[in-house]
């Protein structure tokens, strides 16, 4: 399926450390690139490269290390080129590390981050350029070029996308044929997207900025729903890194579509029995997991003076608590929190 898509794409790929499991590229997609660009009477040449991080493993995919590649796609475009882009998708601390450990870079265009960021890292100030997720805004960069040979100047200007913006017509065409489309197959996974689930009297805040960081309103029914779905517990707990809205739900309306939205990765909701002294050190670890994915919301259980309650009491060691979780915090996987598995002696 996945090379299926590639072949319909009507745009050039460029992905330089994401190769088969074989360590081949993917059909139709460039290690590297060259674009040329026509403006003020010259034509300068735009070298392009890709990296992407390394954290949705698969057995058909391997990642590469992306300096190492980065290094070597680089040096093929070297003179050739009047400027060079990275197109990247790292977290903002491995940008950084990425430009001070590959010279010859002269702007990087990122992601991963969901909120906007502008700053300069490396031996060159190289710029990393990051805009608001969802569409929430727009990084508009130019680059000027002096002197052939020279370093382009870079500017940046964040344009906020919002309701001042007119509509285009011809846009919300096409965007109306995708939700049309995700729509008919949401309804093919037996969902009526449109079907009204429940009312809100409040704000509900998705955002990553809050549910990566602390509790909210969201999260507390999100929780209170496990511990609910399972029946008699101690303790619910999910990873914040669950919720993808990355927005505000409104007072009002709730449709299964925003459901959708909110915890659009599926599994299930599981009871497990975790020793005293585990449940204490997954707890203090999802909150030291401040502004990951694996920051834990909780119900049944806080944090006070230093140590941990559950139902108002401190944590017993070498008591069993009964705990309602998502499946996928079971696997080892979330960040930090690799010790936490079904093959783990605490956890029966």
């Amino acid at each position: 399926a996945f090379r299926a898509h590639l072949a319909q794409a009507k745009f050039r790929l460029v992905s330089s450390n994401v190769t088969d499991s074989g360590g081949q590229p993917f059909p139709g997609v460039a290690t590297s690139a060259i674009v040329p660009v026509k403006a003020g009477g010259r034509t300068v040449r735009i070298g392009l490269i890709g990296v992407t991080i390394d954290s949705n493993p698969k057995r058909w995919v391997k990642y590469h290390d992306a300096i190492a590649t980065a290094r070597t796609e680089v040096e093929k475009l070297r003179g050739r080129t009047d400027a060079i882009v990275a197109l990247t998708h790292l977290s903002l601390a491995q940008d950084a590390e990425f430009v001070d450990a590959v010279p010859g870079i002269d702007l990087v265009l990122g992601g991963h981050e969901h909120e906007n960021w502008l700053m300069y890292r490396g031996k060159q100030f190289v710029p990393i350029v990051k805009a608001d997720a969802n569409v929430r805004s727009l990084a508009i960069v130019t680059l000027t070029f002096g002197a052939p040979g020279g370093r382009p100047v870079v500017a940046v200007r964040l344009q906020p996308v919002d309701d001042t913006i007119a509509a285009a017509p011809a846009v919300d065409a096409v965007a109306k044929q995708w939700v049309d489309r995700g729509f008919e197959a949401f309804r093919r996974q037996g969902f009526t997207p449109e079907a009204v689930v429940a009312t809100s009297t409040e704000p509900l805040d998705g955002r990553e900025s809050t549910v990566r960081n602390r509790p909210g309103r969201l999260t507390d029914l999100i929780a209170a729903a496990l511990a609910h779905e399972v029946g008699t517990v101690d303790v619910a707990i999910f990873n914040g890194g669950s919720i993808r809205i990355d927005d505000v739900l409104p007072p009002g309306p709730i449709t299964e579509y925003d459901i959708i939205r909110v915890m659009p990765f599926g599994g299930k909701v599981v009871k497990a029995s975790l020793d005293g002294e585990l449940l204490a050190r997954v707890l203090e670890t999802g909150m030291n997991n401040e502004g990951l994915g694996g920051y834990l919301q909780t119900w049944g259980a806080r944090r006070d003076n230093g140590a941990w309650l559950v139902q108002g009491r401190p944590i017993e060691p070498s008591r069993r608590y009964t705990v309602a979780l998502n499946d996928f915090l079971l696997t080892g996987a979330e960040t930090n929190l690799g010790f936490l598995t079904r093959a783990s002696p605490q956890v029966h």
